[in-house]
């Protein structure tokens, strides 16, 4: 959502100068989001000639500039209380059900967001994943659209290209054959990986002659995501001379170079206003107030920082883009969701869409938590920004040996779990990579526990399940007022049955993971410094896993809360151009726009959906 109006704060002292547009509060475009749906069309907008206001309720500028800027402490922005929306969603429907990550004050578990300019891409992990061409096919079947024709999108990705710097990490064979990467991956635990038995699965003609010829083909080159190919890869990442790239960063330098695109941040948007239009309600505009932290997810709301309301007009239309959980609220506080609902709210009805809200799906993820006899070495002499950080210093004089220019994920493996026959499928649905710490999912306080230094002898490895069956979730408001965040379900596995092939795929991930340990212990890699697994709890059963896996398992790409659908799809809420139904001039485009999660990563299929939209945009308002 979104912020500041005719007061812009001051950007960091390395930051543009930014003209105010002279437009007063009336725009062609009004874009309620500045994350990764907003942004791209938002530029795009600005560069065809037209006045474009983007809206975020959120700070130009966190205030923990080094936690946003460094890379290697991503994790840490994502508490930074000053940018930071605490959501407490369920993922079952009893306490009883949730495993220790669960907030009984809250009634939830702790789901990150970001409330800044750039939104979620001011705190994610960076990484850039493109999705299968499957995904974008399944929409054009879906709605009988070839423009998202997945040759037609790889050409979107090529304009997200032109702005957004994705970079491989700085290392190259020769570091990592003398150990001395970012983060200490030594040949030698590359060699235990593909010499183990579960990385036949993942690689099966790697040995140690082709060590590091794996890592030739790019994760996001034509030929692997023509190939589906599976394998070991670096991580590219959103990383421009060692410091993060947002969409902060595009539509900072964008505001500069485009004098009608008008940033407004800690400006926080209530509702859309309407007019009949030839009998069809028609988006003219958004009703607002300003202030600072008035949103009561935000770590430090309070309703003593309400300001001005005011309202801004759009002569085109209103393009909502505040994120799978905020654009459902705007939507349903608008009257646009399901009748039922909103008629038990007093909350007059606009259009009729059962859909709002509904669809809610999300990538299932787990660890494998290990912890040695002594102190890893990774990150020695460095504290992560705590005190005198020598790593820090270092850091800051732009030198590229500097370890925090990387966020602690430079490898990847991406493999088939074989568990998507049932869909007609068999396309790469599992990742897993390592990082030193205890990592086990996100509670209040994680970032904490994962960075402790005190205690670095940890070393996690991450599990990602992708094109699962989707879980059936909702958002859905409780009350009229729109500074209360609404009632979230992710509902992962709400029977016995709903998720079995997820569960199965992400136990033969576990089950690889611990045979990555065990082999590092077999080889005695870390000279007699033997790793225990600590969570989950060693020697389950596979049912006794499986179990831990439902109660534990989390997400972080939460999507399709608003989804694309076809003409006769009573659920869908926007047409294959991202309008809102049954309603001129309004548009929504994030995640939670999709059907379906893309890929494996949501950030850069979210770029090339806003791109996408933009040429739809601008053809109709050139037509």
């Amino acid at each position: 959502m979104a912020a500041g109006v005719n007061a812009f704060e001051k950007p960091p002292e390395n930051g543009p100068s930014i003209p105010e547009p002279e437009t007063g509060n009336t725009f062609d475009y009004i874009v309620v989001g500045s994350g990764a749906g907003g942004a791209p069309l938002a530029v795009r907008l600005a560069e065809a000639g037209y006045t474009v206001a983007v809206i975020d309720a959120g700070l130009l500028s966190p205030e923990d500039f080094h936690a946003y800027e460094v890379p290697a402490f991503s994790v840490k922005a994502s508490e930074d209380e000053s940018v930071s929306w605490e959501f407490f969603p369920k993922t079952h429907d009893t306490a009883e059900e949730h495993g220790f990550k669960y907030n009984e004050e809250k009634g939830g578990v702790f789901y990150p967001r970001a409330s800044a300019l750039g939104g979620c891409t001011t705190h994610n992990g960076m990484i850039s994943l493109y999705p299968e061409h499957k995904d974008w096919d399944q929409i054009a079947s879906i709605t009988n659209d070839d423009s998202w024709d997945h040759k037609k999108m790889w050409e979107y990705f090529g304009k997200v290209k032109t702005w957004l710097p994705i970079a491989q990490p700085e290392l190259t064979p020769a570091t990592l054959i003398k150990g001395a990467t970012d983060f200490k991956l030594s040949k030698q635990l590359i060699s235990a990986i593909l010499t183990s038995k579960a990385a036949t699965e993942i690689q099966p003609k790697a040995g140690l002659s082709t060590v590091f010829n794996i890592f030739d083909d790019d994760i996001n080159g034509k030929s692997t995501i023509d190939g589906e190919k599976a394998g070991c890869f670096f991580v590219p990442q959103s990383v421009k001379n060692g410091k993060r790239y947002s969409t902060r960063e595009y539509l900072l330098s964008s505001a500069v170079k485009y004098g009608h695109l008008a940033l407004k941040t800690q400006l926080f948007v209530k509702n859309i206003l309407f007019e009949n239009h030839d009998g069809r309600p028609k988006a003219v505009g958004v009703n607002c107030i300003s202030g600072k932290n008035i949103y009561k997810a935000s770590a430090r709301y309070s309703d003593d920082n309400f300001q001005d309301e005011m309202t801004l007009k759009a002569r085109k239309e209103v393009i909502i883009s505040a994120g799978v959980f905020n654009s459902p609220q705007i939507l349903q506080l608008s009257g646009i969701g399901d009748k039922t609902h909103l008629d038990s709210l007093g909350i007059p009805i606009v259009k009729e869409l059962p859909g709002v809200g509904q669809n809610l799906q999300d990538h299932h993820e787990i660890s494998v938590v290990s912890q040695y006899d002594t102190p890893l070495s990774a990150l020695d002499g460095c504290s992560l920004g705590e005190g005198d950080d020598p790593c820090l210093e270092h850091y800051l004089t732009g030198s590229k040996d500097a370890i925090y220019r990387n966020n602690g994920i430079a490898i990847m493996a991406k493999w088939r779990s074989g568990e998507l026959s049932n869909q007609g499928n068999d396309r790469p649905d599992l990742c897993i990579f390592g990082a030193p710490g205890n990592f086990r999912g996100y509670y209040k306080g994680y970032s904490s526990d994962f960075l402790n230094r005190e205690e670095n002898n940890y070393f996690s490895w991450l599990i990602l399940k992708g094109h699962q069956t989707p879980n059936q979730g909702w958002v859905k408001i409780t009350s009229t007022d729109p500074h209360q965040p609404p009632e979230i379900n992710f509902q992962l596995f709400p029977d016995d049955h709903t998720g079995e092939d997820t569960v199965n795929a992400m136990l033969k991930a576990v089950r690889t993971a611990q045979s990555f340990n065990n082999k590092a212990n077999e080889l005695d890699l870390l000279k007699a410094n033997q790793n225990k697994q600590v969570w989950p709890p060693q020697d389950l059963s596979d049912e006794e896993m499986k179990t831990f896996i439902k109660k534990e398992a989390w997400g972080h790409h939460a999507s399709c809360t608003n989804k694309i659908g076809a003409d006769d799809d009573p659920m869908a809420v926007l047409d294959s151009k991202c309008r809102v139904r049954g309603v001129d001039s309004l548009r929504v485009v994030d995640a939670s726009s999709f059907p379906h999660i893309p890929g494996l990563f949501v950030a850069l299929p979210i770029y090339c959906l806003s791109e996408k939209v933009a040429d739809d945009i601008i053809s109709s308002a050139n037509a």
